[in-house]
């Protein structure tokens, strides 16, 4: 290349440098004899010249310069159609008379046709001020009206709500724009998979009866083969292409020669129709005509979509009433202050009031004037607060009488929490309510009854018993006195006991039971339940194992839960055959305890599991009558670890398989094992409600009110567990999580959010400020307690001193 450069004359190489690039008008300047040119060689042309001549040989877009009084020409390679005649001779001659006429429009011949262009010109100054010469932009007037016609389509679409004008006026942008002379937009009929008309442009009827169905693929003519192929398709002459051969006629009837179809396509990829211009004759598609075909598919895409979403929409209202009035009541909606915007049909018949009248809360009218206040005030309560509805009412029907309702509702939230909506139901819960009030009088006669019964028994009994006092204390002594007498006493104490339980099963149903709760060992209740037990093992040879830990407290009722106990012995040496074995087992638990009592007796069928807790059933009736009772004292058991908060669980491997009890209440195992655990909350009542709460079930906790009270606290307290609200003024939750996450002592505590937001960004934002966990208001507190327990082990720093 150097040694080229360097045979050519000094004028082409000097020219070289700053003429680089520029495509073949580049090229020819840079080859051109400039000595005998008045501008003389390049590296003599002025400075601004230069500069001029860099930024028109950089551009895509039709540039010229013409300079000094001669106006040279200068042009680019995208301009060249534009200066008439050989562009050699063209370079560096004076400028074309039209173009010195800037208001003029020019004009250049393309493949597609003929492209119209407007002339805008710019001084270029010399180098001493003066004018040096003129820079020419030519804009293609044809694009700028072709812009201007998709600008108003979008318009025009945006005010449409039917989907057939929408596709036309589509379809007609697309052949006006393109210079067409006919067009159609086939669209996919998806029971058949053929492409149907959608819309047509100067196809009178007897021509479209030849395009009335198209079978996607190499036989489909253009609109076919684009939607197989899922691409532009070009026929630029019918009698031509094969693969029009089925459609030749109707071509010839309508009077078309060439076709250009795209492919109707959604933005998420799927193929909808085909968008067609017809042309009675011109070549292949320009790019300013391909241009246009995808923006008429697109929106033609657009067009579709949005008609499909808004068929579903109706389609799922349709549902969504159809639902809402196979509920009883049916369905309501509210705005967000709580007024009344829509309720079921099955509702307003109900309470024989229009839509307009249960409008806003005109549904109150309909409320039974003794829960009209209640019910109202409730809901505004609710509304203010933003929590769930859930409440049961009365509501007086157009039939005079009254209907009792359960009302359930939730609030609906935006992106940012805010609620804008309320939805709900309406539940006819009368049946309901009526069998309620009749299993409720069942229940109480059942009591009656019992109570009753239990009295009535224990009337005889006082006799019988001073009956046998009497014959102890007469001195009369034979084997066989002693005998009989043993075997009434006890009887005698079995009737007691059963005369007991009756009593005890109806005032537990009742509950007529108030426990005496008080802080007590629970080894000393085991003990007690052993002790009480003992006869009963010993008489059958039992052999009685127990591990009873020491150091665990409970806050319950030492009598009744000795009587849990004792139930569970006694029913363990009833059902197990004599001589076998029967375990107390204590196990410790992070803030509860579990006694499991096991036997190695005849255990219990699976089928029976689920049902051994219900009142009056027995396993094994024959071995129940041999050793006596009821079979209400496990349902006694039941009910009175269920009033300790704890639970109770029966395993058994099924028959001769053993049956293992567990009962599990809560304990405080020792001082020194307890959690420490901060509580923040810039709400004193929550904040120290939920301190209460962890404090009785055995927790050291410390409360802070507020974010930074939060970070100062975790300092001196070193908390193993953090629940912090979020919303708190000044240093909010997520701040207070970072200040605590980055102190050394704090590192390895667990930090929960409670907060009210419920949202994924919200549980999100949550992870990232180095939250463990995101609980949502209101937290049960079983599932707190739950969550702390079931915390594995993290590196601990105990307290300053």
């Amino acid at each position: 290349m150097l040694q080229e450069v360097s045979q050519r004359p000094p004028a082409v190489a000097a020219a070289a440098e700053f003429l680089a690039g520029g495509g073949e008008m580049g090229r020819r300047m840079r080859e051109k004899d400039w000595s005998r040119h008045p501008l003389g060689v390049p590296d003599q042309w002025p400075a601004p010249l230069q500069a001029a001549l860099r930024i028109l040989l950089a551009s895509r877009q039709p540039l010229a310069v013409w300079w000094g009084a001669d106006c040279a020409l200068f042009f680019n390679d995208a301009c060249q159609s534009l200066a008439g005649g050989d562009p050699a001779t063209a370079l560096g001659a004076p400028v074309p008379q039209a173009w010195l006429d800037s208001a003029r429009l020019s004009s250049a011949a393309t493949e597609g046709g003929e492209v119209h262009y407007a002339l805008a010109s710019n001084p270029i100054p010399g180098e001493h001020g003066s004018l040096g010469g003129v820079l020419c932009a030519f804009v293609d007037v044809s694009r700028v009206e072709t812009l201007t016609r998709l600008h108003d389509l979008a318009l025009r679409l945006g005010g449409m709500d039917s989907l057939k004008p929408s596709l036309q006026a589509i379809l007609d942008t697309a052949v006006e724009g393109q210079g067409a002379d006919f067009g159609l937009v086939w669209l996919l009929d998806k029971g058949s998979g053929a492409l149907v008309v959608g819309a047509s442009r100067n196809f009178d009827e007897q021509a479209l009866q030849y395009f009335s169905r198209v079978i996607p693929g190499p036989a489909g003519g253009a609109a076919g083969n684009a939607f197989a192929q899922r691409r532009r398709w070009v026929i630029e002459d019918v009698d031509q292409d094969p693969g029009f051969e089925p459609f030749r006629s109707g071509a010839h009837a309508a009077g078309f020669r060439s076709i250009h179809s795209t492919p109707i396509v959604t933005r998420s990829g799927q193929l909808l129709g085909v968008i067609s211009v017809h042309f009675r004759r011109k070549p292949r598609p320009t790019d300013l005509d391909t241009q246009i075909a995808d923006v008429c598919a697109r929106h033609a895409a657009d067009a579709l979509e949005a008609f499909e979403a808004k068929e579903a929409l109706r389609r799922s209202e349709h549902v969504y009433r159809a639902i809402g009035e196979s509920i009883d009541y049916g369905v309501w909606v509210c705005d967000a202050q709580g007024r009344n915007t829509y309720a079921s049909d099955s509702f307003l018949r109900v309470v024989g009031l229009t839509q307009e009248q249960c409008a806003g809360f005109g549904w109150g009218e309909a409320l039974h004037p003794d829960d009209r206040e209640r019910t109202l005030a409730e809901w505004q309560r609710c509304v203010a607060e933003g929590g769930y509805w859930d409440v049961e009412f009365r509501i007086r029907g157009a039939d005079g009488r009254s209907h009792s309702v359960l009302s359930r509702g939730v609030p609906v939230r935006d992106e940012a929490g805010e609620v804008v909506a309320w939805a709900g139901i309406n539940l006819d819960i009368d049946r309901l309510k009526r069998v309620e009030h009749e299993l409720r009088l069942l229940d109480r006669r059942k009591d009656e009854f019992l109570a009753t019964l239990a009295h009535e028994l224990r009337n005889p009994l006082a006799p019988l018993r001073n009956g046998l006092e009497v014959l102890r204390l007469s001195g009369i002594d034979s084997p066989t006195s002693d005998k009989a007498r043993g075997m009434m006493e006890r009887q005698l104490a079995q009737m007691v006991r059963l005369v007991d339980d009756l009593l005890d099963v109806s005032r537990v149903s009742r509950g007529r039971i108030d426990l005496r709760r008080e802080n007590i060992e629970l080894a000393a209740v085991l003990r007690n339940a052993i002790e009480t037990s003992a006869p009963a093992i010993a008489e059958r040879g039992h052999e009685l194992v127990t591990e009873l830990a020491a150091g665990v407290t409970v806050h319950a009722d030492f009598t009744r839960l000795s009587q849990v106990f004792w139930n569970l012995l006694n029913n363990a040496a009833k059902y197990t055959e004599p001589g076998g074995r029967i375990e107390v087992v204590v196990r410790k638990m992070a803030d509860e305890v579990e006694v499991a009592v096991r036997d190695n007796g005849i255990g219990i069928p699976r089928d029976m599991q689920h049902r051994v807790f219900d009142i009056f059933t027995q396993v094994d009736r024959a071995l129940e009558k041999s050793q006596g009772g009821l079979g209400i004292g496990l349902s006694i058991a039941k009910r009175l670890v269920e009033m300790h908060g704890g639970s109770i669980r029966v395993a058994s491997s099924g028959h001769g398989q053993g049956t293992e009890f567990a009962v599990r209440l809560p304990a405080q195992i020792s001082a020194g094992a307890r959690r420490r655990i901060l509580v923040a909350d810039d709400d004193p009542d929550s904040a120290d409600t939920l301190a209460l709460l962890l404090q009785t079930t055995g927790y050291d906790v410390r409360v802070a009110h507020g974010g930074q009270a939060a970070i100062d606290t975790a300092a001196e307290f070193r908390p193993e567990v953090v629940l912090l609200d979020i919303t708190m003024p000044h240093v909010n939750g997520y701040d207070a999580c970072r200040g605590i996450r980055a102190l050394p002592s704090c590192q390895g505590a667990y930090i929960v959010a409670l907060t009210g937001w419920a949202q994924d960004k919200d549980r999100r934002r949550a992870d990232a400020a180095g939250f463990d966990r995101h609980l949502v208001k209101p937290v049960e507190p079983d599932a707190l307690q739950r969550l702390i327990r079931e915390m594995p082990a993290k590196e601990a720093h105990a307290p300053a001193a």
